[in-house]
């Protein structure tokens, strides 16, 4: 099951979900790092099929549980997991969303007393990442500090992407400099204002993008306009997470930039815009494989490949995808493709047995623990 949510492949563990349910509650009174490992592992699983306050529940338990008999490192996931879950049940209909935005942000304080940059470098920054994002959503709710969330977001994200430089995670350190160009184009005009009072010196060339010259054009106009419009559709995308027509309408709209390239315009990063397009490309294959469509989940990935080829993890989501169509052959070549790119990646050794069993004709093995 674990393999399964790595690869995408959420239709497969839809039947084992009950099963699953009943594993957490044994797992949360018995073996609290499993029930830890349990909620990290079927977060896409969750996701994909509306089950957010699923996974609420199931955090307040391992939270609980946590206190009772758990280490600070424990204290301390468990906050950081019910952050995450009180971030995604906030955009549901029917909840309070500044009060569930508050209480994820008391979450991550207080997964923040134990996780600190020199006792704990990457959760740290992975936990700084995810108050970047809370701290944006929390600048659009009314009564709010706008400004003071806007500042605080750049910090928490600039501060995720320092740690993240420092100990060479160069995934963790790209998705990191994506958020940073998302929220430089999401804050516009007041972006400049807002990083001079972040006090992180100079923007870097890489994320200020935009001469200023460029963005006196008519045709730079157009672009940024295009390109807010871009980021909000792939931002509610991502939002819905299982509509495949507004991922569709984020991928069109972003791919209605390039042409721009094309015509030209220069003071634009386009390396990044492939790059994040890409990566809109690979949620709009996540919920083609929800919906169990296979040949245009298949499609949706070549594209982000072929915006940006040199990416394991792109290439990994195609294997799987190519195994399940029964393509063994093609499957295996993207494999070695993938291995050329990083050759450590974890998941290698769960496509190399997956693609194993497939050619054996046996059946896939399903583990709740991942052991």
């Amino acid at each position: 099951m674990r393999a399964a949510d790595d690869d995408q492949r959420y239709y497969e563990m839809l039947p084992e979900y009950p099963e699953l349910r009943h594993a957490f509650g044994w797992a949360v009174e018995n073996d609290l790092g499993r029930a830890l490992s349990l909620i990290g592992n079927t977060t896409n699983l969750q996701a994909a099929f509306g089950w957010a306050r699923d996974r609420l529940a199931w955090c307040e338990r391992a939270l609980a549980a946590a206190h009772r008999h758990g280490t600070a490192a424990d204290v301390a996931r468990a906050q950081g997991s019910l952050g995450n879950a009180l971030s995604n049940v906030a955009t549901l209909a029917g909840e309070d969303r500044g009060g569930r935005l508050w209480e994820a942000l008391a979450a991550y304080d207080e997964a923040l007393r134990f996780r600190t940059p020199s006792s704990a470098p990457l959760t740290y920054a992975t936990t700084q990442g995810n108050l970047g994002n809370l701290l944006l959503a929390m600048a659009e709710l009314p009564g709010e500090d706008r400004r003071h969330h806007r500042v605080a977001s750049l910090r928490a994200v600039w501060t995720a992407l320092s740690i993240f430089g420092s100990l060479g995670h160069a995934h963790f350190l790209q998705q990191a400099a994506q958020q940073l160009r998302r929220l430089r184009a999401s804050y516009g005009d007041d972006f400049a204002a807002l990083w001079e009072e972040l006090g992180a010196g100079p923007v870097p060339e890489w994320l200020d993008g935009i001469s200023q010259r460029a963005a006196a054009t008519p045709q730079m106009r157009q672009f940024q306009g295009a390109l807010g419009r871009y980021l909000e559709m792939r931002r509610a995308a991502a939002d819905d997470n299982k509509s495949i027509a507004a991922w569709q309408a984020a991928v069109e709209a972003g791919e209605a930039l390039l042409p721009l390239e094309r015509e030209g315009l220069t003071g634009v990063n386009w390396d990044a815009l492939r790059v994040d397009l890409a990566a809109a490309y690979t949620g709009f294959c996540i919920v083609y494989v929800a919906a169990g469509e296979l040949e245009q989940s298949l499609a949706a990935t070549d594209r982000a490949i072929a915006l940006w080829p040199d990416v394991a993890t792109w290439r990994c989501i195609r294997v799987s995808i190519l195994i399940d169509l029964g393509r063994h052959a093609e499957a295996a070549e993207e494999l070695e493709r993938a291995r050329a790119l990083e050759p450590e990646a974890p998941r290698l050794a769960v496509l190399d047995a997956a693609l194993a069993r497939a050619r054996s004709g046996a059946p896939a093995e399903e583990s709740i623990d991942g052991e």
